[in-house]
């Protein structure tokens, strides 16, 4: 199994996307559930982190390198990399901003 952790980035990406849902939507309870649905797809990198291929997509080579991967939960992707035993989550970025 893999440690998990979370750039401060990635933590920005996620309150600044549960904040646009909560108060620009005004959707608390969809809010929350995005929250938890992607903090729950991001713990389950803990035993699937490896399996994932690494990322071929241009934008995701270009700004995270080589070693990047990605995962999506809904209409968001998370960009991780496993560095030393730890699935390193970089971001959480839309996944139009990539195709």
């Amino acid at each position: 199994m893999l440690d998990v952790g979370i750039s401060d980035d990635a933590f920005a990406d996620i309150d600044k996307l549960v904040n646009y849902i909560a108060f620009e939507l005004m959707n608390e309870d969809a809010a929350s559930a995005y929250h938890w649905g992607i903090r729950e797809k991001i713990e389950k990198l803990s035993y699937m982190g490896e399996v994932i291929a690494f990322s071929k997509q241009p934008y995701i080579l270009k700004r995270f390198g080589t070693f990047a991967r990605t995962i999506t939960y809904k209409k968001m992707t998370i960009v991780y990399e496993v560095i030393n035993g730890v699935a390193y989550v970089h971001r959480v970025i839309p996944s139009k901003l990539i195709y």
